[in-house]
């Protein structure tokens, strides 16, 4: 109980203490461009931005104090591929076997008390038939969760609501209704706790419009509180979590997250179980009835980038636990047991302005020194995982997997390329090297302005797959494209 008392406390003075901000304010898309030409510019000496907790919050512009109708950004993309689909950080927008053509836009009324934002989608994917290979419907070591193809076992064609909320400023805060992706972590090929991957859900989230200053740094808080689908192990399950995020003026930052499903259908669904608790129940009960009862699949994950201007590099990473047990002192014995990692470095204007290379290792692979398992995005109560509608909400390499990524290219303001090569080897631990599934991808993405507004984004991508659905010697190859115009202000 003094624990609560003191984390409101401290809540009411920092509120108390930031002046009204008073502003027109959007959520940022997740761009991976735009992500990087802001750290860039600060690794050129440019301003230091948080950006290990996205979406960013955006100022617009305010005019003669009417709500402002602002249009940021209509598309129309094409992809295919010639034979597995792909979802990864696409927002639960399948890339299937076929052709496939999205048309998109993203829009809303900001105004100083409010922002109504809305993205609108229509999709048609031809969705060629995958019987040939239903081995490799579902990722390797998911538990049949997290889906490789989509639901649909044929062509479709809709139109949604992808992505729709309100956001209330009030003092330096803003209150978030509705559903809208976010991302937290340091992982440029993607990252451990929360990527995305699978589609926006419905949310409650509270959040800083700008990090509160003094002079140790700046410091912000994010927390929210979701609604898992009732098609899953356990239905209507929650899904909730807070974010910390510290940066220096030029060269750290440091987040921490933690996040769990907990409730759901004959669960306990109080408000204190479900969110409260998060705030001082930091580890797992170790033995008594509240062991079996206590229905949680958590993560804690802290994230690091270190900006070293003088050099134009950056060093960046991930580490945290799935399912962390029992006791701080269990914790410090054990401290490998159930952990992951992504370590990163990048580096830019090597060779001439804008060239870039980075090189990224992401692992979550039970030690050797305790018993093969696949502990990261699965659980024994939760059996649908870390997942929303059966697409991961972590690393697309899934569990017990490792992957290794490269690239080099050229950053620019009109014109970007990336070069990259990505392995991925699942099932290191729990199954057997001749079955082991292992990934290659080789491909190249970026994009043109080649007007003012006006964007052409492209990609290409080749896949080869061995022991495809871990199947001994079943080798797969495939061919993606993705081709697409849009007007973005």
């Amino acid at each position: 109980m003094k624990l609560r008392k003191d984390i409101v406390a401290a809540m009411f003075i920092l509120v108390s203490s930031i002046q009204t901000a008073g502003a027109q304010i959007v959520l940022s898309d997740l761009n991976f461009w735009k992500f990087e030409r802001i750290e860039n510019e600060a690794l050129r000496g440019g301003p230091s931005v948080q950006l290990n907790t996205r979406p960013l919050v955006e100022k617009i512009a305010e005019k003669d104090n009417e709500p402002l109708f602002h249009l940021r950004k209509i598309g129309f993309e094409y992809t295919s591929s010639s034979n597995i689909p792909s979802n990864q950080q696409r927002e639960g927008i399948w890339i299937t076997k076929g052709d496939n053509y999205h048309f998109y836009s993203e829009m809303g009324l900001v105004d100083e008390d409010y922002t109504i934002w809305i993205e609108p989608k229509m999709i048609a994917s031809e969705n060629l038939s995958l019987d040939e290979h239903p081995e490799g419907a579902f990722h390797p070591r998911s538990g049949d969760h997290i889906l490789r193809y989509p639901e649909e076992s044929e062509a479709y064609a809709k139109g949604f609501l992808h992505s729709g909320y309100g956001l209330f400023p009030f003092a330096n805060w803003y209150l978030f209704l509705g559903k809208d992706n976010q991302k937290f972590g340091a992982g440029k090929h993607d990252s451990l706790h929360f990527s995305n991957s699978a589609e926006p859900f419905p949310m409650v989230r509270l959040g800083m419009i700008s990090p509160y200053s003094g002079s140790w740094g700046n410091l912000s808080f994010l927390a929210y509180y979701g609604q898992m689908e009732a098609d899953r192990e356990v239905p209507n399950a929650k899904f909730s979590g807070m974010r910390f995020d510290w940066n220096s003026d030029q060269y750290f930052e440091v987040g921490v997250s933690r996040s769990w499903f907990a409730g759901g259908k004959e669960q306990n669904n109080s408000f204190s179980h479900t969110y409260w608790d998060l705030t001082n129940e930091l580890f797992k009960p170790k033995s008594g009835i509240e062991s079996r009862s206590d229905f949680r699949n958590q993560q804690i994950v802290l994230d690091f980038r270190i900006k070293i201007p003088v050099l134009k590099t950056v060093l960046y990473g991930e580490w945290g636990r799935e399912d962390h047990q029992f006791a701080l002192k269990d914790s410090i014995i054990y401290w490998d047991s159930t952990h992951g990692y992504i370590l990163g470095l990048k580096n830019i204007d090597l060779f001439f302005p804008g060239f870039f290379w980075l090189f990224e290792k992401a692992n979550n692979v039970q030690p050797s020194r305790y018993g093969a398992s696949a502990p990261w995005y699965n659980h024994s109560e939760y059996k649908s995982g870390w997942t929303y509608k059966k697409q991961t909400l972590g690393h697309h390499m899934g569990a017990d997997s490792q992957d290794l990524f490269f690239a080099l290219g050229f950053e620019g303001p009109q014109f970007s390329i990336m070069f990259y090569q990505d392995a991925e080897e699942h099932g290191i631990r729990t199954i057997e090297l001749n079955r082991r599934e292992l990934k290659m991808e080789t491909g190249f993405k970026g994009f043109w302005n080649f007007m003012p507004d006006f964007y052409w984004d492209f990609e290409f991508q080749m896949q080869k797959y061995k022991n495809f659905g871990e199947v001994t010697d079943n080798t797969i190859e495939s061919t993606m494209v993705i081709m697409g115009i849009r007007y973005q202000i």
